[in-house]
């Protein structure tokens, strides 16, 4: 680590790695892969559209924040964290409207839609609170404490009881007790409690334990060291929590024919990564589960999907989209004026990624098709993923949910038929790119500006706010 204020450069070390065998033999093992324009193009398709009067009326985007506040004069590296998740709704029909007159006056588009907000406030790194034995501890705490107050609809269930539902969906997966959430501070080798409970007790009886440690984030807070991960992993389960809490709303008031014409979109894939991984799988059942109620009453299937904003597919769309210029003669720069640059993939097109596709262009892997690797996302996604040209011209990487038996059974295949929705899905993407941004939708830049944590101004209010310096509420 460098001392405060050190400048780095190229050093002698540096020289000494590059030049040495080691580096030299990895450099020629490595592979790599540059699309050209000459390369075999993908297999693209366009999909027949719907008719527009079928398309939802309504969009939910679903989106996520997070800012870490030191606190000054606490103990060393003392922290808390803020999470805030905006669900936003917006009237199709509303926005049509107003786009049909021209560019919308960004005072009328504030008329279109309707937020949800959902906030956290979370001890973190070396914020130990009333009696609890340690951070790690208030942080557990507190998790179960606000996901059992929190709720998208005040008719609605809490984001707990949307939670409990899905761990009882994990029943029988798993016959290994997890380890105790109080780690460190356990003295008994082995010790293990059962998740299940609201609140339980670990195996020695001497503290409690909550439903949420089962999401096993405790696992990853630390104490000497910002919690980025835990918070992250909070905020990624919360924003999933509240996706599934707003489909289980339309069961719980029987709005059968309302939640045929919505659709929802989640900020980032239909995911989860990390300790919590095994959320994915108990959100599939519980969405198919719903869809299958859906489409004994109204003849269809919700459209739930997730758009990934960057990473590596979406890097792969703008390579296939924007393609190297044809390699010239070494050393010399390619002529502007008759280089090809054929987009592989044009607008209107979709390409469908199956899982062999998917481990041969974009994360590479030796084995594709049958072998002894899983197919890729089998084990933490609930949709699968698609790349789409819109009509007016942005690259979107979209992933519709997993809806009904057998759409993850075969991910070594990619059918228009294993993607529920997806022509609903591409004409709503034509319609709601957005200027502001490249590549992006209206649902997405709307719900993201509402859930953002401005980090310095808010940071300041925030930590004033701790010190109790200053009321909640104030504005500035």
């Amino acid at each position: 680590m460098p001392h405060e204020g050190e400048r780095g450069g190229v050093t002698g070390s540096l020289r000494r790695l590059l030049d040495s065998p080691e580096a030299h033999a990895m450099r020629a093992e490595m592979h790599i892969e540059t699309p050209t324009a000459t390369g075999a193009p993908p297999p693209t398709l366009r999909v027949p559209r719907p008719d527009p009067e079928a398309l939802p009326h309504l969009v939910i985007a679903i989106d996520g924040s997070e800012g870490h506040i030191p606190l000054e004069g606490g103990f060393p590296g003392a922290e808390a964290a803020v999470v805030t998740i905006a669900a936003v709704f917006i009237d199709l029909r509303k926005l049509r409207d107003v786009e049909d007159r021209g560019i919308p006056d960004p005072r009328r588009f504030k008329d279109l839609h309707g937020t949800e907000g959902i906030e956290l406030l979370l001890p973190s790194t070396n914020l130990v609170l009333g009696d609890d034995p340690d951070a790690r501890s208030s942080f557990r705490r507190k998790v179960y404490e606000v996901l059992g107050s929190r709720r998208v609809f005040d008719d609605g269930e809490t984001l707990l009881e949307t939670y409990e539902t899905l761990l009882s969906l994990r029943e029988g997966r798993s016959d290994k007790l997890p380890g105790c959430p109080l780690m460190d501070l356990c003295p008994h080798e082995e010790a293990r409690y059962h998740s299940h409970a609201a609140i339980g007790a670990c195996q020695c009886g001497e503290h409690p334990t909550y439903s949420t440690d089962a999401l096993r984030i405790y696992e990853a807070f630390t104490d000497v060291a910002t919690n980025q991960t835990a918070v992250t992993e909070t905020r990624s389960a919360i924003e999933h929590l509240v996706l599934v809490n707003i489909m289980r709303y339309f069961e719980r008031h029987a709005l059968w024919s309302s939640m045929r014409t919505v659709a929802v979109v989640m900020d980032g894939p239909l995911a989860v990564s990390g300790h919590p991984a095994w959320l994915a799988i108990s959100i599939k059942s519980e969405l198919a589960r719903l869809a299958e109620l859906c489409q004994e009453r109204t003849g269809t299937v919700p459209t739930v999907f997730g758009i990934e904003k960057t990473g590596m597919f979406q890097d792969h769309l703008l390579r296939l989209a924007h393609p190297v210029p044809e390699a010239g003669t070494p050393g010399e720069m390619p002529d502007p004026r008759t280089v090809r640059r054929t987009s592989l993939i044009n607008p209107g097109e979709v390409l469908l990624v199956n899982d062999a596709y998917v481990k041969k262009n974009i994360i590479f892997k030796h084995e594709v098709g049958p072998g002894p690797f899983k197919p890729y996302g089998s084990t933490s996604h609930y949709g699968r993923k698609a790349l789409y040209h819109t009509t007016g011209g942005a690259l979107i990487t979209l992933m519709p949910a997993f809806l009904r038996p057998g759409d993850d059974a075969t991910l070594s295949e990619a059918r228009v038929e294993q993607f529920p929705n997806l022509p609903v899905i591409l004409s709503l993407l034509d319609a709601l790119v957005s200027d502001r941004y490249p590549n992006a939708t209206i649902p997405l830049v709307v719900a993201h500006a509402e859930a953002a944590i401005p980090a310095h101004a808010n940071a300041g209010v925030l930590r004033r706010f701790l010190r109790g310096e200053e009321p909640a509420g104030v504005e500035r």
